[in-house]
């Protein structure tokens, strides 16, 4: 009788073992993040990625699930509908869609999946008149204020009084990027350097994307290097991937005196830091554990949010 006890008990321990996986797995909270670069550019994809590590590290029960390079020249076969699709299987209830390019396509996958929540970053799906689906927000950074904020220390280290500017794609954000930085530099320049702001040449070249894909944009570093040859000894980056710096650096390096500013990733300048005037940059890890926390206790509500800097501490 005591033996057959013993065996119960066993039993019943080890059901009560394998049971705590599956509890675990009901609590725990998965969230898909899909970038439109890799990981580890150095700029706004990973700037995204990082902010998926806060949310992991600072939000007990959070998984993430990644996928990164999803454009036409690094994932041809790859689509939004699937990517999700693959996500949604494996538990995902939140997708963060982190690129304008992914405007569109968010709403329509959005309708195929009215159980999960979607995001996408810096469009703005919420806004357009014909609206977008219910499970569909939209987050942006008020990025304005830093790009005047480099754009004033392109003012200051200028010696040539010309300041090139490379440009992404052009769309209203990236129109107000570019002003943004011009404004800043005319300001600091007129106020600060001492020069006439009507002499300040401010050059911008557009590449055609957010990073190079070669066949298709122009070539950020030949883009640079022709910025530098025509005059210009700062250039500030408006694209996610770090040439221009790349660039400043090399040329730093055989006695130029010219410099660069990255774009979207806290971390960029350590590339070259001699080089670098300063990064405008992302911190969506604290908005994205906002984001987690609403959507798994159910509060998440349709927005268009444009956050503003930490006024209180720009560092943070």
């Amino acid at each position: 009788m005591r033996k057959n006890a013993l065996v119960l008990l066993s039993v019943v321990s080890l059901l009560f073992v394998l049971s705590l996986p599956l509890t675990a797995q009901e609590d725990e909270f998965v969230f898909g993040i899909v970038l439109v670069g890799p990981s580890d550019d150095h700029g706004w994809s990973q700037a995204h990625y990082e902010a998926g590590l806060y949310v992991e590290e600072n939000v007990p029960g959070t998984r993430m699930l990644l996928f990164e390079s999803l454009n036409p020249a690094d994932a041809p076969e790859s689509t939004l509908l699937s990517v999700v699709t693959e996500m949604v299987s494996d538990g995902a209830q939140l997708i963060l869609t982190t690129s304008d390019a992914f405007e569109e396509d968010t709403n329509a996958v959005a309708e195929a999946f009215p159980g999960v929540v979607f995001v996408n970053i810096t469009g703005s799906n919420v806004l357009a008149e014909e609206g977008a689906p219910p499970n569909v927000g939209n987050y942006n950074g008020q990025m304005e204020w830093a790009k005047e904020i480099v754009g004033c220390a392109a003012a200051l280290t200028t010696e040539t009084g010309k300041i090139g500017y490379l440009g992404p794609l052009i769309n209203p954000e990236t129109r107000r990027h570019a002003a943004s930085v011009y404004l800043g530099a005319r300001y600091c320049y007129e106020n600060y350097a001492g020069g006439d702001p009507d002499e300040l040449e401010f050059v911008v070249t557009w590449i055609g994307f957010w990073f190079n894909i070669p066949g298709v944009t122009l070539n950020p570093t030949e883009e640079t290097n022709t910025l530098f040859d025509n005059g210009a000894d700062v250039v500030i980056s408006g694209i996610d991937t770090t040439e221009a710096l790349q660039v400043a650096s090399q040329r730093a390096a055989s006695g130029e005196a010219v410099y660069a500013s990255p774009y979207d990733y806290v971390g960029a300048c350590e590339e070259a830091p001699d080089a670098c005037i300063g990064v405008p940059y992302y911190n969506w890890g604290p908005s994205y554990v906002e984001l987690v926390e609403a959507v798994r206790d159910g509060t998440w509500e349709q927005a268009w949010v444009w956050e503003p800097p930490y006024w209180e501490d720009m560092n943070d």
